[in-house]
C-alpha cells in the first residue's frame, strides 16, 4: 500500500473554495450591454472621477459596454425632486435601451433610523418589480444589481468640527442589511461597499472623503476596485496606465451630463418650453434637438472609450451629429413675445462715444479699456441700461 499525505488535497480543496467564492458576482456582462446608474450623490459623483466605468471598459474591452449616469444627489427610492417637465428615470431606460441598472440608494434614506427600515424595503421592492417589468431594451427584464451605501468615515483627528460618523453608521449598517435583504428576496445582485469602505479608511493615512460622506478623487478610485470586484469577482486595479482610457470616459461623462442634466430645463421641457416667438418656433423645438446632438456627441466617444480599451484609439469629429435648428432673432421679427422695448436697439456706438453719454458722479472718470476696433477677437458687444 502506498503512503500518501492529505495535506495536497486538504490544499486543493481549499483552493477549490476559494476559487468558488472568487468567482462570485453580481452580475453577468453581455456584449453590447447599456449599463444605467441611478441613485444619490454616490452615483451622481462618480461621473467626476470615471473610474468603475474604466475598470469595467478595460476588463471588459471586447464587450462595448455604453454605460450612463442617471445619479442625482438627494435622490431617494420615492423621492426624486425635479423641475417640471423632467424625463422620467423610466423614459431615460428606454431612451437608453437598459439592460443593466446599478442601484445606489439607502443613505438619504437611513435618517429615518430603525423605524423607516421596512418602509425602505418595501419601496425598494416596489421599484425592483416595476423596472423589470418595464423591460426597457424592448425584450427581457433588466438586470439589477443594489450597492449599500458607503460608511462614513471619521474625520475627527483631521478636523476637530467634523462628526465621527458614529451615529451615521448605526443607521447606515442598517440600511445595508435591508438592502441585502430585499436583494435575497428579489434575486437581484448586492455588492456591500459599507464595511469594505469602513476598511479602506482604517487602511490609509490620508482621508478617502472630502467630508466622512462624499468621496474624494482617490477614495472613488479605490471604492471602484472594491464595487469591480463585487460585480466581477476578479482583482482589477485602477492604475495609472487606465489614465487615457478615464480621460476618454470622462469626457464622455461630460457630454451625457450636460444631456441627462441640461442647463436651464425649465426653457428645455418646463413652463417657458412652449413659448412660441417667431413663425410659432418654441423653446421646446429648438433645446430638445440640441439634446439629440449631445447623445449623438456622447455616442461618439462610446466609440473612443472601446478603442482605447482594445488597445488603439478613435478620432472623434463629430461630423454625424445633427445641425443646430436656425433660430430666428426676435428683434425685428415679431414675435408674439417681443416687444419694441425688450428688443432695444441695434445701433452700437464706439466706445468713445459711449462715454461720453455716461454721466460721471464727481471724483469718479470713465476710461476706455477696449473695443471691438481696437481688438477684432473682442466679440458680442452687451448692451446695458441702467
Amino acid at each position: 500500500m502506498k503512503n500518501f499525505s492529505i495535506f495536497p488535497l486538504i490544499a486543493c480543496i481549499a483552493l477549490l473554495a476559494n476559487s468558488s467564492a472568487f468567482a462570485e458576482t453580481a452580475v453577468t456582462l453581455k456584449k453590447g450591454d447599456r449599463i444605467v446608474y441611478i441613485g444619490n450623490s454616490l452615483a451622481d459623483r462618480m461621473q467626476h472621477d470615471g473610474w468603475l466605468e474604466t475598470i469595467l471598459q478595460n476588463e471588459f474591452a471586447d464587450q462595448e459596454l455604453v454605460i450612463r449616469n442617471l445619479g442625482f444627489s438627494g435622490d431617494q427610492v420615492n423621492n426624486r425632486p425635479r423641475n417640471r417637465g423632467f424625463t422620467a428615470a423610466e423614459d431615460f431606460f428606454k431612451h437608453i435601451g437598459t439592460d443593466v441598472i446599478f442601484v445606489y440608494f439607502g443613505y438619504n434614506e437611513s435618517f429615518k433610523g430603525e423605524g423607516g427600515v421596512e418602509g425602505f424595503k418595501k419601496d425598494l421592492g416596489a421599484m425592483i418589480d416595476k423596472y423589470r417589468a418595464l423591460k426597457p431594451n424592448g425584450e427581457s427584464e433588466p438586470r439589477i444589481v443594489l450597492f449599500s451605501p458607503i460608511a462614513h468615515e471619521n474625520l475627527k483627528p483631521f478636523n476637530p468640527a467634523l462628526s465621527n460618523g458614529k451615529a451615521n453608521n448605526t443607521r447606515l449598517a442598517l440600511y445595508t442589511k435591508a438592502i441585502a435583504d430585499v436583494a435575497s428576496a428579489k434575486n437581484t445582485g448586492f455588492v456591500d461597499i459599507f464595511g469594505p469602505s469602513q476598511a479602506l479608511y482604517e487602511a490609509n493615512k490620508e482621508p478617502l472623503t472630502i467630508n466622512g460622506v462624499h468621496l474624494n478623487e482617490e477614495g472613488n478610485r479605490q471604492l471602484a476596485e472594491v464595487m469591480a470586484k463585487g460585480l466581477t469577482g476578479l482583482d482589477l486595479k485602477a492604475s495609472p496606465e487606465l489614465e487615457s482610457l478615464r480621460e476618454a470616459v470622462i469626457d464622455k461623462n461630460f457630454h451625457w451630463y450636460n444631456r441627462y442634466r441640461a442647463t436651464d430645463g425649465n426653457d428645455i421641457w418646463g413652463g417657458r418650453s412652449t413659448l412660441k416667438f417667431v413663425d410659432d418656433q418654441t423653446n421646446a423645438e429648438v433645446l430638445q434637438h440640441e439634446l439629440v446632438m449631445f447623445d449623438a456627441m456622447a455616442a461618439n466617444r462610446d466609440k473612443r472609450i472601446h478603442a482605447l480599451a482594445r488597445g488603439s484609439d478613435f478620432i472623434v469629429d463629430d461630423k454625424n451629429v445633427p445641425k443646430p435648428i436656425p433660430v430666428i432673432s426676435n428683434v425685428g421679427g415679431g414675435s408674439k413675445s417681443s416687444n419694441p422695448d425688450k428688443e432695444g436697439s441695434l445701433e452700437y456706438v464706439s466706445g468713445e462715444e459711449g462715454i461720453s453719454k455716461i454721466e460721471v458722479a464727481d471724483g469718479f472718470e470713465v476710461g476706455l479699456y477696449a473695443d471691438e476696433t481696437m481688438d477684432p477677437g473682442l466679440v458680442n458687444p452687451v448692451q446695458m441700461q441702467v
